[in-house]
């Protein structure tokens, strides 16, 4: 009798994941969250929104999958993924990242670490939104591309020190990256 309760609960939190929006589970209806941006392409939903009560930005796609935010923890984490392939390659001039998101971590170097860096992006929604985040950037000067990944590295002529990415592995497709 207790597994049978355990088996019913389990199906209706299951239940209730797949039919109640994505955004009233995760908050994003509050009236203390302000919608910035809310827009559809190809790709999927992107939304970047406000807290209006801490003064933070979130960058989500498909109202679950956090791309990156603007709260001190989030900027700490994001930049520290940026340092880590330059102290792995100190000599490194030239970095491609794979997957624009808030631009924050691409942008981690300081003008002049590296002679340049690219961010290539699948999504023109994403690209748009990673605008609002521009004040967290270190680095002004990031070539961003609208392109597949997998595809602008295998045609495109340039060369790089370092290829990064933070997209997500459990999305569809990335495995293929």
């Amino acid at each position: 009798s207790a597994l049978r309760g355990l088996s019913f609960l389990a199906t209706v939190i299951i239940v209730v994941s797949l039919f109640v929006p994505s955004a009233i589970v995760s908050g994003q209806n509050r009236e203390d969250v302000k919608v910035l941006l809310s827009e559809e392409d190809a790709y999927g939903l992107v939304e970047v929104t406000e807290h209006k009560g801490f003064g933070t930005l979130d960058l989500r796609t498909n109202r679950q999958h956090s791309e990156g935010t603007s709260s001190s923890r989030g900027i700490a984490g994001q930049r520290r993924q940026g340092l880590l392939p330059l102290l792995l390659h100190p000599g490194a001039r030239r970095m491609l990242e794979v997957g624009l998101g808030t631009g924050i971590k691409a942008g981690v170097v300081e003008n002049g670490a590296l002679s340049s860096v690219t961010a290539v992006e699948l999504s023109p929604a994403v690209i748009r939104g990673s605008r609002y985040f521009a004040p967290y950037s270190r680095n002004r000067s990031i070539k961003v591309v609208a392109a597949d990944g997998r595809q602008f590295v295998a045609y495109s002529p340039e060369t790089y020190d370092i290829i990064s990415t933070g997209v997500t592995p459990y999305r569809a497709g990335v495995a293929r990256l």
